[in-house]
């Protein structure tokens, strides 16, 4: 269930409904096998907000629990379609504090 929200979380941050993308990704981290995934996936929704210490408090988190991760490995690991912008996301990615 806790892949399934976070799942939801970054499609609703990347349809710009970051509010809901928030609440998504805090449903996940409700579950006990939850991953980094879900604090990165709510940190972007609050840095799309403006929410900047608290993006930058669930980045953390994130990190805490998988310290390898970067925009270089979230680029890596995106299977993307030709044409699709995701650029937002991960600028929102940057801006909650994820490295390059």
């Amino acid at each position: 269930m806790h892949a399934f929200l976070t799942l939801k979380a970054g499609i609703l941050l990347i349809l710009g409904r970051a509010d809901e993308a928030i609440d998504a990704a805090r449903n996940a981290q409700r579950w006990p096998s939850c991953t980094a995934w879900a604090w990165m996936q709510e940190a972007a929704a609050l840095a799309s907000v403006n929410r900047h210490d608290e993006a930058r408090a669930a980045m953390l988190h994130a990190q805490g629990l998988q310290p390898d991760v970067s925009l270089r490995w979230l680029r890596a690991l995106l299977p993307l379609a030709p044409g699709v912008d995701i650029e937002p996301y991960f600028d929102a990615m940057r801006k909650a504090g994820l490295p390059d």
